[in-house]
């Protein structure tokens, strides 16, 4: 495949059954998204958090509210410099690097099940999501 099919496949329509499995859609992804830097803000206190876990949520929550504010959300007008598409590509790497982290950190205990728990939200929210909603808006 060439990159001229590549393109060809983003901009294809989305079948009926693949449309009905991405229920997030870009402004519920931007709700969640908020959440998310709230989540890694309180953690540290509320589950406690501790060591370099607890370091980690405390960097996280203002990295995450500043990809959020740079995102170009579909339905958001205005321009900011990070694409929706890139937006989910750094979402999925962050969700799997979550996942593989509080072992190859050998965390325990609540350390390790907020981190997995995190990860596996990442990457259900990422599944869920309807990336190509820009796309079809367009064609539409």
């Amino acid at each position: 495949m060439d990159l001229g099919d590549a393109q060809c496949l983003a901009l294809a329509p989305i079948s009926t059954t693949e449309k009905a499995m991405k229920v997030i859609s870009s402004s519920l992804h931007r709700i969640l998204d908020y959440g998310t830097v709230l989540a890694f803000a309180v953690a540290p206190f509320l589950v406690p958090l501790s060591g370099s876990a607890r370091l980690l949520a405390v960097v996280l929550a203002p990295v995450h509210l500043a990809v959020t504010l740079a995102t170009r959300y579909p339905d958001i007008p205005r321009s900011r410099p990070l694409s929706w598409r890139a937006h989910g590509m750094l979402e999925i790497a962050v969700g799997l690097v979550l996942a593989v982290l509080p072992f190859a950190l050998e965390w325990k205990g609540r350390n390790r099940n907020f981190y997995l728990g995190a990860a596996a939200v990442f990457v259900i929210v990422w599944a869920l999501t309807d990336w190509r909603e820009r796309h079809r808006r367009a064609i539409a």
